[in-house]
């Protein structure tokens, strides 16, 4: 168990470059909005995406998409090299060791039936949206929401490897939607929203496919 952040991340980052590899899921959540589960590809200069069951702009019959990374990046205006290493877990085990407090430890937590120890780390804000705070940051200016740190919880197994990030947006999420001023849809509420990174099968041999072109439906983004 560790006591300070900077010791925590400093053997999950060992552990993270000695292993080298892992699998990642997300799951963006929030009330009314129904599965949020996206799956995302990386081939070459393309990512292939499946937009969560029940999206306007999935179809059923081809419920995957492909995107240029360099035609995205350039409509987008945005690094998506950068934006893509947003999830890798040393990213976020930096962040930590940058700006975060450890403030709880629950040393018999588990992560899908296996034992880990849970650490709530209060992160800066600032620094937290400079690195995950795009889409926020397009509504609303960040500086302006009063919010110094925000709580996110990371497990770590006996390993050493983090195995789950959970980072609460709830706070963040209605302090961006009353100052912009837009109304959200009856029945969605961002109040309980929240990112979950998980993170399995380490050092496992990793294989990416491209998935069937007869999955393959027209490209584009929800907007």
């Amino acid at each position: 168990m560790f006591s300070d952040a900077q010791s925590l991340v400093r053997a999950a980052s060992e552990s993270t470059a000695e292993k080298k590899s892992a699998k990642l899921s997300m799951d963006m959540s929030a009330a009314g909005m129904g599965d949020m589960d996206i799956e995302m590809r990386m081939l070459d200069d393309a990512m292939y995406l499946r937009m969560p069951s029940g999206t306007p702009e999935a179809d059923p019959e081809k419920p995957r998409m492909k995107l240029d990374l360099d035609e995205l990046g350039a409509e987008s205006g945005m690094d998506m090299n950068q934006m893509l290493e947003q999830n890798d877990p040393t990213k976020m085990l930096e962040l930590l060791k940058e700006s975060g407090d450890i403030v709880s430890t629950d040393e018999n937590a588990k992560v899908d039936g296996q034992p880990a120890t849970k650490y709530t780390v209060n992160v800066d804000f600032a620094k937290l949206m400079e690195q995950y705070g795009a889409s926020a940051g397009d509504m609303v200016d960040v500086g302006e929401l009063d919010i110094d740190t925000m709580p996110m919880e990371v497990w770590i197994n006996a390993d050493n490897l983090p195995v789950q990030f959970v980072i609460d947006m709830g706070e963040v999420m209605q302090k961006v939607i009353d100052a912009s001023g837009e109304s959200m849809p009856q029945g969605v509420s961002f109040e309980d929203a929240s990112i979950t990174a998980k993170y399995t099968d380490w050092g496992a041999p990793v294989t990416i496919e491209a998935p069937p072109e007869s999955e393959i439906g027209e490209a584009g983004l929800p907007s």
